[in-house]
């Protein structure tokens, strides 16, 4: 599946090896590899260490690096609540978070493509920031959302803010702009999470294998002091309008806080944001006339508390 470019520079990352294509005129040999790193993590939660990235790698088949053109992250969402705001009854009694990690990957598997066949493999992806590496449990796996796995997996700590499970994925190709064939590999999974009560792994660095985007994996994250306790549950004391279709919420104090977090969806969206403040006041931008739904945690140096009850609230429409 050679395709002819103009001028062009193309660089990946594969199994620690940089391989980088510049100025090639009529075409590229195809690198044949079933491991591909340094995928980017998508930042927008601000769950992890800035640039942390992630890796995969497919059994027993090889795919083409050389054209790396489609989706190439890996995005993220909170799955620790339901639409309806109920706990995820995926979740175990002890676990405080659980973080939906999907993939989409862009290359070329070579030959005739079946749609309908899964392929197995290993995602390496970073841990959220303030959470233990060593509690991670796969308990959910899908392929593109049109294959289910419940079955729950022990994740591998990896000792650098990173860990690893088996996953399935299915390969899907379709055309772009210019009649151009993309192939992606996808797949997501839902990892659950505890809280750090130490030290803990020392933060989530990433594979690095992006020429050195990750970071170290070490004291990243901030440690814990175990003598004392995480705050209670965050409580969200007001929400009230302000000029220029803006939100201000005000989160309860707390007289050891360091940090105070809150996230907040609008309308029937799944996907929540989060903003931090030192001070427990936020001002947020919604677009007028729109239904909010708002959540806030503490921290103090234990770390952070649970998030508490959310408090709804629907912006004027002037």
């Amino acid at each position: 599946m050679s395709k002819a470019f103009g001028l062009k520079r193309l660089i990946a990352t594969v199994t620690g090896v940089m391989i980088a294509f510049s100025m090639i005129p009529f075409g590229v040999a195809h690198a044949a590899v079933n491991t591909i790193t340094g995928i980017p993590v998508e930042m927008h939660e601000n769950w992890f260490v800035q640039n942390s990235t992630a890796s995969v790698v497919i059994d027993k088949e090889t795919f083409d690096i050389s054209d790396l053109k489609g989706d190439f992250t890996v995005d993220t969402d909170d799955e620790t609540l339901t639409y309806e705001d109920t706990p995820n009854p995926s979740m175990d009694d002890g676990y405080d978070i659980a973080m939906m990690y999907k993939m989409r990957v862009g290359c070329i598997k070579p030959g005739d493509i079946n749609p309908d066949k899964t392929y197995t493999g290993t995602f390496t992806v970073p841990v959220p920031v303030g959470y233990d590496a060593g509690s991670a449990v796969r308990i959910e796996a899908f392929t593109d959302y049109d294959y289910i796995d419940k079955s729950k997996v022990n994740a591998v700590d990896n000792s650098d803010g990173t860990i690893s499970f088996p996953i399935t994925a299915k390969y899907r190709e379709y055309k772009i702009d210019g009649g151009i064939d993309v192939g992606e590999f996808r797949c997501y999974a839902c990892v659950e999470f505890k809280q750090k009560t130490n030290g803990g792994n020392g933060g989530n660095g990433g594979d690095g294998g992006n020429g050195g985007n990750g970071g170290d994996g070490g004291g990243s994250s901030k440690e814990t002091d175990t003598t004392v306790k995480a705050p209670e549950k965050g409580v969200v004391s007001k929400i009230s309008n302000v000029k220029g279709a803006k939100a201000k919420v005000t989160v309860k104090k707390v007289s050891d806080a360091t940090e105070y977090q809150i996230r907040y969806k609008v309308g029937s969206t799944k996907k929540w944001k989060t903003a931090s403040s030192k001070t427990g006041s936020f001002k947020i931008k919604v677009a007028k006339g729109k239904k909010i739904t708002v959540q806030a945690r503490v921290a103090n140096s234990a770390g952070y508390g649970k998030w508490g009850a959310s408090k709804k609230f629907k912006t004027d429409k002037k």
